[in-house]
């Protein structure tokens, strides 16, 4: 996994954006079509955990370019893949490989 050091500065203005903001009609072609692995982020712009977690994703994202790509979808504007997905908190991260969901990460509690 990609860690950052609290010293170390992101310059998250290099080749903006590397992350893509998708929306509903645009999800087939960027992910369930894609070649490479994605990793899905859904949130939304009013969560403060979901704008913390945004250099992470801006990290990762410039780390992967040409091995695998990050997406955003804001789970507001997006009503159909949250409630497909089962969205229940946020920020949550779907990794999806040839098409498929491969795993699944979200700031809920898991079920023991």
């Amino acid at each position: 996994m990609l860690m950052l050091k609290m010293t170390e500065k992101v310059n998250l203005n290099e080749d903006l954006p590397p992350t893509v903001q998708i929306r509903d009609a645009a999800f087939e072609a960027e992910v369930l079509q894609s070649n490479q692995p994605v990793l899905i982020a859904f949130g939304v712009e009013w969560s403060q955990a979901c704008r913390a977690f945004e250099p992470v994703l801006q990290e990762l994202a410039r780390a992967w370019r040409g091995n695998g790509k990050v997406v955003k979808v804001n789970a507001d504007d997006c009503l159909y893949l949250s409630l497909f997905y089962d969205m229940q908190s946020v920020p949550t991260l779907l990794y999806f490989v040839g098409g498929n969901p491969a795993s699944e990460s979200s700031a809920r509690p898991q079920k023991t």
